[in-house]
């Protein structure tokens, strides 16, 4: 993927190119995902994904590796299948409030992180529902518990402690922005949130891209 980022001292730094392959020396785009605005900000992005996603399902089908896979061929059928995606939300509707987790997990642990959670949950918070559901396959699991009889705080020590100790990530999909800074390192190790912050300071010394999102903010001055 190409991309061109506005730093925070001014400088363009652009990385246009359209190889598949391209390992001359730091591969820098790469800096910028998960940084979340607090190296700098890209002003341009280009992809030629949507025909490479297609012939790689077509190469499947054919060969009938992915016989249940779906593609949608039409306006109708591509809504049609972000319909079954976006059906999730309607847990809200069912359940009511409820304090959501996106969460990553080794595959095999799987199991056991949802049986310890689930009873946990029940002992800490009486009453408490959860609900467990997501990308499996790709390791990504989704969390929703009712509100009821829940300390938020508490819920978030009990769910991210748990995904620390199978060395998961506390965010799978949505980043770490100010909610979940403070179990950063539940899924990052002391050395690497150093490397972050020094690739930070190093940046922006004077922390004014995005202050206060992923590390904590004393941190940034």
């Amino acid at each position: 993927m190409a991309t061109e980022r506005l730093l925070a001292d001014g400088m363009v730094l652009g990385s246009m190119n359209r190889m598949l392959k391209h390992n001359a020396g730091y591969d820098l785009k790469q800096l910028f995902i998960g940084s979340e605005g607090t190296l700098g900000v890209i002003t341009r992005l280009a992809s030629g994904g949507e025909a490479l996603i297609h012939a790689f399902l077509e190469a499947a089908l054919t060969d009938g590796h992915a016989p249940d896979a779906v593609a949608a061929h039409s306006v109708a059928q591509r809504q049609a299948l972000w319909a079954v995606r976006d059906s999730s939300g309607e847990l809200h509707n069912t359940m009511g409030p409820c304090i959501a987790f996106d969460i990553s997990i080794p595959f095999g642990d799987m199991p056991a992180l949802v049986a310890d959670c689930a009873l946990r949950i029940a002992e800490v918070f009486p009453g408490a529902r959860p609900v467990f559901f997501g990308h499996i396959a790709d390791s990504n699991l989704h969390i929703c518990v009712t509100r009821e009889n829940v300390d938020p705080d508490a819920l978030d020590r009990l769910i991210y402690d748990a995904v620390g100790a199978c060395e998961g990530s506390v965010s799978a999909e949505h980043g770490i922005g100010l909610l979940k800074r403070d179990y950063l390192d539940r899924g990052r190790s002391a050395a690497e949130i150093g490397t972050m912050r020094r690739l930070r300071r190093a940046s922006d010394p004077n922390g004014i891209l995005n202050p206060g999102k992923v590390f904590e903010s004393r941190e940034l001055r």
